[in-house]
């Protein structure tokens, strides 16, 4: 006769193909027919993560009624319960509980039901693990809580409730970071509001990075005035002061930037205003980042030309600087670019757009920029463009432009 566990090309058998298409009837007939229950496909998949990945609870009964171990794992670790948490199938969930799965079981990276159902979302999921005696604050191997990934998840329903049971708001990853720090760097304004509701604190990592400093740095994302306002309505303005005036010796300790700095080099100035409005300098450095910032985002003359000011500025405000008198030797040659219309100098354009430190520059520096034709040529008249690097300053301060 032929066996029921007959093999296809990756390993599985007709109870793994049943269990997929739902067919509750044919489930039963194998099983009785004497197929293992538990047989494992190439990847360590059985039966019954097929059926919970689809969804499939009359299939999931069957399987567990015909001697299916509720908490088998595949080559990754992952269970059946951990599929049915991803998915947020209620349901299966509670069958599988109630068919012997293990709450707390982890995957290979050490990652349990809750921390799933938690960063996708399924409160109802949630509800029903900790219902079950689901470890609260387990962290896996990262370090992460269940509440630090529904931070990462964006999930503030989920962050309350998990809060409410007595979740650890300042629990710290591998990294020394907090659910703030990961809600703070998504740009997630509401789970910012929920976990200062909950207590949390402006904790800084190992690598001395507090919440503020943290969504600064990722102000690109487009959230980080709203956190920020986010944490001032939260009461917690100290704090965000605190962030705003550090000094070097607080700045981030892979840049040596202070969170002004990196809004100046940004181009956010409603960040800069805000961290100013509470106490943060608007020193040389910061100014240097702004220029610096204005240069790559945008290299067309008149962006060139707000950059050339800022590092006038830099400079004003500290005369020794060298980095800014290195930026200015720089900024000067590499405003005088090609412009498309005849008779547009880079301090003509400066002065339009209200730059004036820059235009007054340029014109005492006598800078002159070539048409599209290269008819207004520049000293010998070759009709070569002078652009960044090239001329006089090649050499000179080309290394520090970064």
């Amino acid at each position: 006769s032929t066996s029921p566990d007959l093999r296809d090309n990756e390993g599985g058998t007709a109870l793994h193909l049943a269990a997929y298409q739902g067919e509750a009837q044919i489930v039963g007939a194998l099983i009785a027919g004497g197929s293992n229950v538990d047989a494992r496909d190439h990847v360590g998949v059985v039966a019954l993560h097929r059926a919970t990945y689809k969804g499939h609870t009359a299939v999931v009964q069957a399987l567990i009624d015909g001697g299916a171990t509720a908490d088998v794992q595949n080559v990754q670790g992952v269970t059946p319960l951990h599929r049915a948490t991803s998915r947020g199938d209620a349901t299966v969930v509670r069958t599988l509980l109630s068919g012997g799965a293990a709450a707390d079981t982890r995957d290979n990276e050490g990652k349990a039901a809750l921390a799933f159902a938690a960063y996708h979302g399924h409160l109802d999921v949630v509800h029903t693990l900790l219902t079950h005696s689901a470890a609260l604050d387990a962290a896996d191997g990262q370090g992460k809580t269940a509440l630090q990934w529904a931070a990462m998840g964006g999930q503030a329903d989920v962050a309350r409730e998990l809060l409410e049971r007595g979740a650890k708001v300042d629990a710290t990853d591998r990294r020394g970071k907090t659910a703030l720090h990961h809600a703070a760097r998504q740009g997630q304004t509401a789970m910012v509001r929920v976990l200062l509701e909950g207590g949390a604190s402006f904790v800084r990592s190992e690598e001395g990075v507090t919440p503020v400093d943290t969504a600064i740095y990722n102000a690109r994302d487009g959230g980080a005035l709203a956190v920020l306002q986010a944490m001032l309505e939260g009461g917690r303005t100290q704090e965000v002061a605190t962030a705003a005036r550090a000094a070097a010796a607080a700045a981030h300790p892979w840049t040596g930037q202070t969170p002004v700095h990196i809004a100046s080099y940004l181009g956010r100035r409603d960040l800069v205003e805000l961290l100013v409005a509470h106490g943060a300098v608007e020193d040389s450095a910061s100014h240097l980042q702004a220029g610096d910032g204005l240069r790559e985002r945008d290299p067309s003359v008149t962006s060139l030309a707000a950059a050339h000011e800022a590092y006038a500025t830099a400079a004003r405000l500290d005369p020794k600087s060298r980095a800014a008198a290195a930026r200015l030797r720089i900024a000067a040659p590499t405003a005088a670019v090609i412009v498309p219309e005849a008779g547009t100098t880079a301090g003509s354009a400066a002065a339009e757009a209200g730059h004036i430190a820059a235009a007054r520059t340029m014109e005492h520096l006598s800078v002159h920029v070539h048409t599209e034709g290269g008819k207004e040529g520049g000293e010998k008249g070759d009709g070569k463009d002078v652009r960044e690097g090239g001329g006089e300053g090649s050499g000179e301060g080309g290394g520090e432009s970064g």
